[in-house]
Order: structure tokens, then C-alpha cells, then sequence
């Protein structure tokens, strides 16, 4: 077993190929896009959101109400909004010329609110109308009887906007660049496919109608399971000293923050090369024709795991998510990202226990399913 091991560490880190897929791809990748959205996050995270107000009843209690919270939400110490009072066709033509985000239409007993698109800042103005209308009969009924607390309780509804704006705006940044670089991680770990199928040629590694049968790399009586262990740990080693290259280049060059629970950034590295290397291995062993063949395959299943898993842009994951759920629970790249992503940014482990047990239950199961098929072929006679 011992021997195994040598050979097999020889022939990994001697892979230029295999080292230059796994390291320098995506840190070029990674580098080039964050060179490409470099300052987005300071151009939008603190920018008020612009909202036009319409007084159809500029006599209405509920409506005088509303605007002292507007005007409260709108001075430099709350910097939320930037409000203009216009009427209902100034308002009107200001978002169809995506001047304003949205209008707020206060009539006598009520307050409405139009918007022309959607987005974080759309959501923000959605939540102050909400929030407003939840509490507009209890500020009614405190005004009749303490009017003096009628600010306490706008306030309380001001300090759950303002957390609110907080929160939203921080996880547009956290999309626009963690997410994607932590995806490009995922895109690292990932590569490990083509290393699984690299490893199936230590079994055959001449995939042609002259060499049916496997070519023995050691003439004393081993069991082939030791063979398939042996490749499997050394792969998985491998991938892993490459992926933690890349780890610390985000870390260190990009700033990326995997620092907060890096023990467990780790194990998701090592559990999620042993999925791309069992994965890859499966392929390996199942399609049948030359190397090339087999990695023109793994390519295409790889590009479709980044394309649903968010890499071409966000969106495409959140439709993912609401019409095929399936396909992203099941899709190496989603769960590698989940994994890293609710380490960051959550402090329940209930995402990370199940991207992990999930991908660890793949990998078992591509490992056995590879074994099962290994088992049927014969090897060349010495």
C-alpha cells in the first residue's frame, strides 16, 4: 500500500497540467473580476434611495404622520432617503426617467406606493409603506389618547427601516463580490473532476480497441481495492494542496473573508475535492472512449454546474431555485458555495451540516458506483 502511495504522489505532482487547471485558472479568473467590479460596492452601499411623495390631502392625519417619518428618514443622521414632493404627474414622469425609485401617493386615509422596477432599493420602500400600514391604526389610537408617543412609536418603525437598509444593502455588496468569488472558489475545488479522470489512467491509461484490458502498475498479488484507495487519497490530497493555494490567494490578495471558521473552510475543501475527484473518477470509468472524450464530457457537465450554480450571475441561481429545485441541491457547485456562504455570513450551521453530509453522501456514492464498474474489468497479463 505503502508503494502505492509513492507512485501514485509521484505521478500527481508531476501533472503540470493537472496543477496549472487547479491553481492558476481561477485565480486569474478571480483576479479578473474583481479587477472588474473594483468600487462598485462604495458607489452604491451608502447612496440614498431618491423617492417622490404625492399629497393628494395635504390635510390628512395619517398622511402628516407618514411625512414626519419621511422627513426623519431623510436628514443626514438616518441617511435613507431623498425625498421630493411633487405632484402626481411631475411623480409619474420622474420614474418612467428612473429619477425617483418610487412614489408614495398619501390621500386622506392612506398611503400608497408606486414602483417601476424592483430591486433592493424598490424592497427598502416596500417595507416602509408595509411597515406603516401595519401600525397606521395604532398610531391613530395613540394619537387620540398620548400624543406625545406618537414619535416613540414611529420611531421604533425608523430603527427597523434603518436595520433593514442595513442589512439589504450589505448583502447586495456581499453579492456582488463575495458571492461571486466564493462561486469562483467553488469553480476551483471543482477542476478536481478533471484530476478523477486522470486518475482513471493509472487503470487504462491507453483508451483505444489495442488495449481492452488494464495495465498492471504492480506485479505482486494486490487487491485492487488497494489500487482504487490508494489513487483516491493521493487525488483527493492533491486537489486539496491546490485548492488551498487558491484559498489563500483569495484571502491574502483578494481579501476575501474565509478566515472566520477556517477549520471548517478546510474540511469543506477536503469534502468538497473528494466529491469533484469521485465525481470525476465516475465519469472516468462510465463513459467509455479516449481521455479526450472523457474530459470534452466533464468539461460540459462542470460549465453546466457553474451556469446553474450563479457563476454567470445571481439570478440565475434564484431562478433556479423557484422553478427546478432539484438541480440545485444537487449541484456540486451550489453546495460548495452554501457551504462557505453560511460560514461567512450565518451563525446557524444548519446550511453547512447539510451541504456537507450531502456532498459527503455523493462522493460515497460515485466512489462505490466507480468500484462496482473497476471490479468487471480484467487486467493485461504480465
Amino acid at each position: 500500500m505503502l508503494h502505492l502511495l509513492k507512485y501514485d504522489f509521484k505521478i500527481y505532482f508531476r501533472h503540470a497540467q493537472m496543477a496549472f487547471f487547479s491553481i492558476a485558472l481561477p485565480i486569474i479568473m478571480a483576479s479578473l473580476f474583481s479587477l472588474a467590479i473594483t468600487n462598485i460596492d462604495n458607489d452604491d452601499t451608502f447612496a440614498r434611495i431618491p423617492v417622490a411623495i404625492v399629497e393628494e390631502d395635504a390635510d390628512s392625519v395619517i398622511g402628516g404622520y407618514f411625512m414626519q417619518m419621511m422627513e426623519a428618514l431623510s436628514t443626514d443622521e438616518a441617511n435613507v432617503l431623498s425625498i421630493v414632493k411633487v405632484t402626481f404627474q411631475e411623480g409619474k414622469d420622474l420614474l418612467e426617467a428612473e429619477e425617483v425609485v418610487g412614489m408614495y401617493i398619501i390621500s386622506e386615509d392612506s398611503v400608497r406606493l408606486m414602483v417601476a422596477d424592483e430591486g433592493i432599493s424598490q424592497s427598502i420602500l416596500v417595507l416602509i409603506s408595509n411597515r406603516f400600514v401595519q401600525v397606521q391604526n395604532t398610531i391613530t389610537n395613540i394619537a387620540t389618547q398620548r400624543q406625545d408617543l406618537v414619535m416613540y412609536a414611529m420611531a421604533d418603525i425608523m430603527s427597523e427601516i434603518e436595520v433593514n437598509q442595513e442589512v439589504s444593502l450589505g448583502r447586495q455588496a456581499i453579492d456582488a463580490f463575495g458571492y461571486m468569488t466564493i462561486t469562483f472558489f467553488a469553480m476551483a475545488i471543482l477542476i478536481g473532476m478533471n484530476t478523477g479522470v486522470y486518475s482513471t489512467e493509472a487503470y487504462y491509461p491507453h483508451r483505444s480497441k489495442e488495449y481492452p484490458m488494464f495495465i498492471r502498475t504492480s506485479t505482486s498479488p494486490t487487491k485492487k481495492i488497494k489500487f482504487i484507495t490508494s489513487n483516491f487519497i493521493i487525488a483527493v490530497f492533491a486537489q486539496t494542496v491546490y485548492s488551498l493555494i487558491v484559498l489563500a490567494y483569495f484571502i491574502f490578495v483578494l481579501g476575501v473573508d474565509l478566515t472566520r471558521q477556517l477549520p471548517l473552510v478546510i474540511l469543506t475543501v477536503v469534502i468538497g475535492c473528494a466529491l469533484a475527484i469521485s465525481f470525476g473518477t465516475f465519469l472516468g470509468v462510465v463513459v467509455k472512449g479516449s481521455t479526450q472524450k472523457v474530459l470534452a464530457v466533464t468539461t460540459i457537465a462542470t460549465m453546466l454546474f457553474y451556469f446553474l450554480g450563479g457563476m454567470m450571475g445571481v439570478n440565475v441561481r434564484i431562478f433556479v431555485r423557484q422553478h427546478a429545485l432539484i438541480l440545485d441541491r444537487i449541484n456540486p457547485v451550489s453546495l460548495i458555495s452554501d457551504a462557505l456562504y453560511s460560514l461567512i455570513h450565518f451563525d446557524d450551521y444548519q446550511i453547512y451540516i447539510t451541504s456537507i453530509t450531502t456532498m459527503a453522501a455523493f462522493s460515497i456514492i460515485f466512489c462505490v458506483v466507480s468500484a462496482v464498474v473497476l471490479r468487471r474489468h480484467t487486467y493485461d497479463s504480465v
